[in-house]
């Protein structure tokens, strides 16, 4: 058996030559590194897709919404920033939603409709009185003036009203000082209306503007708003939607 042994070494170094064994190491190493290089890209590409199905199915299950409507309260709990939008992540992807103020009140509970009835009725009980819809406001005017603004901050109805702030320092009128926006410049006062209180002292900051009194006008005029979906409403251009990463 040893002779035998000797006989193949001898056999097989007598046959291949150095340069032709340096060769063959070489090829070996190469072998080995691209083996090692291809498993690991394998365990991590299995990695990444258990990941993603992962992500996946939770974002099948429940799409996860962010309420990133920005409502920053102030010491005395009133709106000091008005600007809203929802963020939703969809498919690995973030949507940006920016709610006409039309689509608001599509959507808004029956309090904010129905607060939202009130005040306008109220304010149209006026002479004169015109209302223009934008995306992002409803503005309320006499000769142009604008009196009044009412748009939708989060999910509160707030009115701005062309009332200097500063008198209602200290007084029953909690509101914001909203005139350092120059869109607001001309109906500086903000006033949340929510609560059937908030309501009757908005009708009261609203007889401040002396204004003249219809005795024809329909109280009971009311204002419906039908419930729909955010596709027929970005559809109609009610939500504008922007995407990011």
């Amino acid at each position: 058996m040893k002779i035998w042994q000797n006989n193949f070494f001898n056999l097989l170094f007598l046959k291949v030559s150095p340069f032709q064994i340096t060769i063959i190491f070489f090829e070996v190493i190469i072998i080995l590194i691209l083996t090692i290089f291809i498993s690991f890209i394998i365990l991590k590409t299995k990695k990444n897709a258990s990941t993603l199905k992962k992500d996946l199915l939770n974002d099948e299950i429940s799409i996860q919404y962010i309420d990133n409507e920005i409502e920053n309260i102030n010491q005395n709990n009133e709106i000091i920033n008005d600007e809203t939008e929802d963020v939703f992540i969809k498919n690995l992807a973030k949507i940006r939603y920016k709610k006409s103020f039309t689509a608001k009140l599509i959507l808004a509970d029956n309090e904010v409709k129905n607060n939202y009835n009130i005040i306008k009725n109220y304010i149209l009980m006026h002479l004169g009185i015109k209302c223009k819809m934008s995306f992002n406001f409803e503005t309320f005017s006499l000769n142009k003036k604008q009196l009044i603004k009412l748009r939708i901050n989060g999910k509160t109805l707030v009115m701005y009203i062309a009332l200097d702030p500063n008198i209602f320092i200290d007084t029953k009128y909690h509101g914001v000082d909203a005139s350092d926006k120059m869109k607001y410049i001309n109906v500086p006062f903000l006033y949340k209306l929510n609560g059937n209180r908030k309501i009757k002292y908005a009708k009261e900051l609203i007889d401040m503007l002396h204004l003249e009194k219809s005795a024809k006008f329909d109280s009971d005029y009311k204002i419906d708003f039908e419930t729909d979906t955010i596709d027929n409403l970005i559809n109609k251009k009610l939500i504008k939607v922007k995407k990011f990463n």
